[in-house]
């Protein structure tokens, strides 16, 4: 028979063993229809009210391409109105998430009016779900602050630079 020091390691190997395959299965439960759901320990975490582990986003890591967006907004006056930018957002982190203050702002030059244009830098392929939005430059408590676009528009990033060009779609429901 083994000597007592190693049946104590077994066990302790086995326990930690036991430890790793349940943590790495979570817990099983079932749901009101009988089903059985697993759960990983993040998971129950967060249902208890905790937080997920913080993960680093990671960067692209293939090439990125840059692509010029230039929209006619033709219902901006430039005279007798409020001052107004142009915000290009969109589903990925480089037009701002669908975050008005983390888009893209776009630029009218002097003598190009109603063009607005901007360049992003995107994961080539990358697609994107993107809108534009007239936006006050200065806000305000009276009238309204932001106009978005009625639809969404769809773009897969090409493989070498490129520019989009658009006509700025206004919502009637809303206007």
């Amino acid at each position: 028979s083994p000597p007592l020091s190693m049946k104590g390691s077994v066990a302790f190997l086995v326990c930690v063993a036991l430890s790793l395959i349940h943590d790495s299965l979570g817990s099983t439960s079932f749901n009101s229809a009988g089903v059985t759901v697993r759960q990983n320990s993040a998971q129950l975490l967060r249902l208890r009210g905790g937080s997920e582990p913080k993960v680093k986003a990671s960067e692209p890591s293939g090439p990125t391409v840059s692509i010029t967006f230039e929209v006619a907004v033709h219902h901006v006056r430039s005279k007798n109105s409020p001052p107004v930018k142009v915000v290009l957002v969109g589903n990925l982190k480089e037009v701002g998430e669908w975050n008005l203050d983390q888009g893209i702002e776009l630029v009218c030059g002097q003598n190009e009016y109603p063009i607005f244009r901007g360049t992003v830098r995107l994961p080539a392929g990358a697609k994107l779900e993107y809108k534009y939005v007239v936006v006050r430059a200065q806000k305000t408590n009276d009238g309204v602050q932001s106009q978005w676009e009625a639809n969404n528009r769809l773009l897969t990033a090409p493989q070498r630079d490129g520019a989009v060009r658009n006509a700025f779609i206004e919502n009637r429901a809303t206007d």
